[in-house]
């Protein structure tokens, strides 16, 4: 008799495996704990073929969501500037301030990107002139581009 057999973890928190992990552990282990408590289950073709599928559709998830990922990101690399007009008052102070949403309508408008608010960070600026906005495009990932504040009624 065996005195190790291989067992399929179907929860992530034993052990730190994943879910889906072929993992060789000991046979009272896995009969007395893993199996009744349903952390794992005994390995059969069906049930590899099944994970095996869901690995790849899971892939090419992964594939299309890095390809749109590098294809906004290219397009937003070629906006270099965003000019947005606001009235002046004095002291080339602007009425109001300059958000997030407006940064996000002027993309929208200008290049078709629909973009969460969420994703647009600017420093709050008051004054006509010269600002800097970042948008994250992946969690870690930030593009810079300049803003153009400029007053109408000169």
């Amino acid at each position: 008799m065996k005195k190790k057999i291989n067992v399929l973890i179907t929860s992530d928190n034993i052990d730190n495996t994943t879910n889906g992990l072929i993992s060789n552990v000991k046979r009272g282990y896995a009969f007395n704990y893993l199996i009744p408590n349903q952390y794992a289950e005994i390995p059969t073709k069906k049930r590899l073929k099944h994970i095996k599928m869901f690995r790849d559709i899971e892939k090419k998830q992964i594939m299309v969501q890095e390809t749109k990922i590098k294809v906004l990101q290219e397009r937003v690399k070629k906006m270099e500037k965003i000019s947005i007009y606001r009235k002046i008052g004095d002291n080339y102070l602007i009425f109001g301030s300059i958000g997030e949403k407006d940064i996000k309508k002027w993309i929208n408008y200008n290049t078709n990107i629909k973009l969460q608010k969420n994703k647009v960070t600017i420093n709050e600026n008051r004054s006509a002139g010269h600002a800097e906005i970042f948008i994250e495009i992946k969690q870690d990932q930030n593009i810079k581009l300049k803003v153009n504040i400029i007053p109408i009624n000169i």
